[in-house]
């Protein structure tokens, strides 16, 4: 049976050390999304080598499934530590598990928490289990 715990086995032989993995998603069919990122951005040729490495590896088990390897878009949710780190001194907008919103600043960004500096130049310490979800604001 294909599940998370045996795609993010698979890819621990294929990721190469710049590369992260945002999320595993596993679907009926089953479909399987896996985006992934770096802090230098992920490029398309990436993206294939790694989905053609991971169906090879699958097709061992079954045929039967559909295979989308991807980054994250730009308006995705923050999900993992290091899109934290990537955004350092970019704004985000968090909304945090007690409701609470904010646009602000990253400032630090680590395994464990973010440091944010809220409107008022407060910094501000998350740890990401107390994170709802967050986002980044991109200004043009």
């Amino acid at each position: 049976m294909i599940n998370k715990n045996y795609i993010n086995t698979l890819l621990k032989d294929i990721i190469t050390d710049d590369i992260y993995i945002v999320e595993v998603k596993i679907s009926n069919a089953p479909k399987i999304s896996l985006f992934i990122d770096s802090f230098k951005g992920v490029t398309i040729r990436e993206c294939q080598i790694i989905h053609k490495k991971l169906a090879s590896e699958i097709r061992e088990k079954t045929d039967d499934f559909l295979l989308d390897v991807s980054s994250p878009g730009i308006t995705s949710n923050l999900i993992v530590w290091q899109q934290y780190f990537k955004l350092k001194n970019k704004k985000i907008n968090l909304t945090t598990l007690n409701g609470e919103n904010f646009d602000c600043l990253i400032e630090e960004a680590d395994e464990k928490k973010v440091i944010l500096q809220l409107n008022n130049d407060e910094k501000v310490p998350f740890e990401y289990e107390k994170i709802k979800k967050a986002k980044p604001i991109f200004e043009f």
